[in-house]
Formats: structure tokens, sequence, C-alpha cells
């Protein structure tokens, strides 16, 4: 039975920017990226003092038994694998 009217559906934890980057770099070497300062353009804006908290995952694994089956660089992989296939 769910008890809650939304629920969040994550991994659980948090990362930075720089620890996405890296596990991008480490499964897929030929990846590339460059980071500049606030005054030039960027693909992506971020803002480095906007944090995110982790999405709590607890009612979703109490309602309904939910474990995640990925962490960061296994679900990149998964991710890439998809890509690649289409």
């Amino acid at each position: 039975k769910l008890t809650y009217p939304a629920y969040n559906l994550s991994y659980g934890a948090v990362y930075s920017l720089k620890e996405v980057l890296d596990v991008f770099l480490k499964v897929e070497p030929s990846f590339r990226y460059q980071v500049v300062s606030e005054n030039e353009a960027a693909d992506i804006a971020y803002d480095v003092n906007q944090q995110r908290g982790i999405l709590d995952i607890s009612h979703l694994r109490n309602d309904t038994g939910y474990q995640p089956l990925y962490d960061l660089e296994s679900g990149i992989r998964k991710y890439l694998t998809w890509l690649r296939s289409k």
C-alpha cells in the first residue's frame, strides 16, 4: 500500500559535478569537457553555490522494498551502453 502521494526515485546519494565528470572520464576515455569562467559562454550553466541534497528514498524503500540497482558508475555505464545500441 502506497502511503505518500509522491516518492523520490534515486540511488539515495549525492554527487558533485566533478564526481560525475570523473566517472564519465573513467568509463569513456574519449569524453572531454572544459570548465570556463563565469564570463565565458558555456553549454551548461552551473552555479557552484547551488547545492542539492540527497533525495530521501526511505518512504519508497519502506512502502515497496525498493533497492537501487545502479550506483553512479554502473548507471552511467548502463546508460552509455543503451545510447550506443540506438
